[in-house]
Parts: C-alpha cells; sequence; structure tokens
C-alpha cells in the first residue's frame, strides 16, 4: 500500500519513522505554501490540490489540525 502523509511536521516526522518500515510513502502534503515543493524527511511536499493525482494512495493526516484537514 501506498501512502501520503498529510502534515510535514513534527507528527508527520514521527509517523514517517514508523510507517516507512514496512510501507512506501510517496510524498508529504501540506497547507503551508512555504512548505511546497520542499523536501521533508527527503519526499517531497506537495499541496492539497495535487492530491488527485494519487487516486490510489490512502492519506494518513498527521497534524494536530486534523478536524480541519478531513474537511
Amino acid at each position: 500500500m501506498n501512502y501520503i502523509l498529510f502534515g510535514a511536521s513534527t507528527l508527520g516526522y514521527q509517523a514517517y519513522k514508523e510507517l516507512s518500515v514496512k510501507h512506501e510513502i510517496l510524498c508529504f502534503c501540506d497547507n503551508d505554501v512555504n512548505k511546497w515543493d520542499k523536501e521533508f524527511c527527503g519526499l517531497k511536499v506537495i499541496p492539497p490540490s495535487r492530491l488527485h493525482e494519487f487516486p490510489n494512495a490512502k492519506i494518513i493526516i498527521t497534524s494536530s489540525f486534523k478536524n480541519a484537514i478531513a474537511l
């Protein structure tokens, strides 16, 4: 299974460390425009508008703003 971690911050880093041992993490996603097209944990950070490019990936919210993101 392929995953995208939504939240390129402390929680995202912790999730990456745990999940990347057994699963493929494709990239991070974040609402912060300053993080877009940069790398976090060696993976590209994409804007939410690009999530549709990964129709088969599971998205895991790794942010304390999970309620706002889930909308």
